[in-house]
């Protein structure tokens, strides 16, 4: 990995959040935690995109030992247009104060989160652990490991 390699992404760790009687309960994917530390090593920039608020997202992120890693995190309580839109990539890199969209990368396991890439002038990358796209015919990978070698 390149030390201009450039991460966003709400994938960074992705977090499977489920409320279950007014508790907020997360889980971590396996793989997060050695290609952040890998990224970090690297010299890797990484913030965080989510669709969740900003709060939330430091909160979990704290939980886990994880808010170490992002330099930002933008929630949806800091853009007024969602994903598929350019602005919450283009605020996080914003609040990077990092504007080469060349050796920037968004990776995010959804269509939109590809498609804001492409919107934002960056490159993206769909992280598509189970295959539910099968027929994707841009960048796709199965596991964040894939990152470390990109």
């Amino acid at each position: 990995i390149t030390r201009k390699l450039k991460l966003h992404g709400n994938e960074l760790p992705r977090l499977v959040v489920t409320k279950t009687n007014a508790n907020i309960t997360a889980q971590v994917f396996d793989d997060a935690k050695d290609v952040l530390d890998s990224l970090s090593d690297n010299g890797a920039i990484i913030g965080v995109i989510s669709g969740n608020c900003e709060s939330h997202m430091h909160l979990l992120l704290n939980q886990f030992g994880y808010e170490k890693y992002f330099k930002c995190v933008v929630g949806n309580d800091s853009y007024t247009n969602p994903k598929p839109n350019a602005e919450p990539i283009l605020l996080g890199l914003s609040r990077l104060n990092y504007f080469d969209k060349t050796s920037t990368v968004y990776v995010g396991d959804s269509l939109q989160d590809y498609e804001a890439a492409v919107n934002a002038g960056v490159d993206g990358i769909l992280i598509d652990r189970d295959n539910s796209h099968p027929t994707f015919k841009g960048r796709k990978i199965k596991s964040l490991s894939e990152l470390i070698n990109y």
